[in-house]
């Protein structure tokens, strides 16, 4: 047998009633429609089987769309030349390479040293944009074992170049023979 409570119906608190007749009553004093019995394993089969509306789409589209984005963004850029923005001779102020310069020029990059020079043939540039940085680096040399030199450029506020190694040494672009 049911749960018993006494109702308020006209003052009578007396006589119990079964539960759900009483929130049935309720139902009908504030006008609520009929409750329907639906299991929760129907309801959650009827929101799976659902399809997915455009306004949950649309998030997710453009979520996908921001990543492919910053992924081509990040993946480097592949060339055969040297870029514009290193063309022409780089000079350092650091005591330890005083008299060094290093110079690109098309396909060609050449490191001058008191003495005598180096030059080598750029088979492949990859550029990279990091920021206010271009992360460039140069397969140069010989075509069976090219060697690699990895520098980042800066064109603000004052154009410079460091090279992966020496680190913390900035060279800066001037005119040959001149400061």
């Amino acid at each position: 047998e049911g749960e018993r409570v006494s109702t308020v119906k006209d003052g009578d608190l007396a006589t119990p009633m079964e539960l759900r007749d009483f929130l049935g009553q309720v139902g009908t004093t504030m006008r609520l429609p009929p409750r329907t019995t639906v299991s929760m394993t129907a309801v959650a089969e009827a929101r799976l089987a659902r399809p997915v509306r455009a306004p949950v789409l649309l998030p997710l589209a453009a979520l996908l769309l921001m990543v492919v984005w910053a992924a081509a963004d990040l993946r480097p850029t592949a060339l055969d030349e040297v870029p514009s923005a290193l063309l022409g001779t780089w000079v350092t102020d650091d005591p330890r390479y005083a008299g060094r310069t290093v110079e690109f020029g098309p396909g060609v990059m050449t490191v001058r040293f008191p003495g005598g020079r180096e030059a080598s043939i750029v088979r492949r540039v990859s550029l990279t944009q990091r920021g206010d940085t271009l992360a460039v680096v140069l397969q140069h040399g010989d075509e069976a074992q090219p060697q690699e030199l990895s520098l980042g450029y800066v064109a603000a506020p004052e154009e410079h170049i460091v090279l992966s190694n020496p680190v913390a040494v900035h060279w800066f672009r001037r005119q040959v023979g001149g400061t």
